[in-house]
């Protein structure tokens, strides 16, 4: 479900977070941390990751979409190409 290059980031984000803590208050400082406080990063983290990810499915749509009009548009000029030969034949017999 997660890449491993997000893991690595969240990983890292965790042990300077940690880290901080540890070094500027002391161990027991991280449990006098307001619980919404963790609930709002941990908010953030979740909205983050579900923004790249949208982002990503969004791409993928948009390429697949822009492929099929692709296709439709070359099959269109392919029509077109054939009409016109055919014309300029039947335009050949005619004189």
């Amino acid at each position: 479900m997660f890449s491993e290059g997000f893991c690595e980031k969240v990983n890292i984000l965790v042990y300077l977070a940690y880290d901080v803590v540890i070094k500027r208050k002391g161990v027991n400082s991280m449990f006098e941390i307001p619980m919404w406080v963790l609930f709002v990063l941990g908010g953030i983290a979740v909205s983050a990751f579900m923004a790249v990810k949208t982002g990503k499915e969004d791409k993928q749509q948009e390429n697949e979409y822009i492929e099929k009009e692709g296709e439709v548009y070359i099959k269109r000029m392919e029509e077109e190409k054939q009409k016109k030969s055919g014309n300029t034949q039947e335009r050949a017999y005619e004189n």
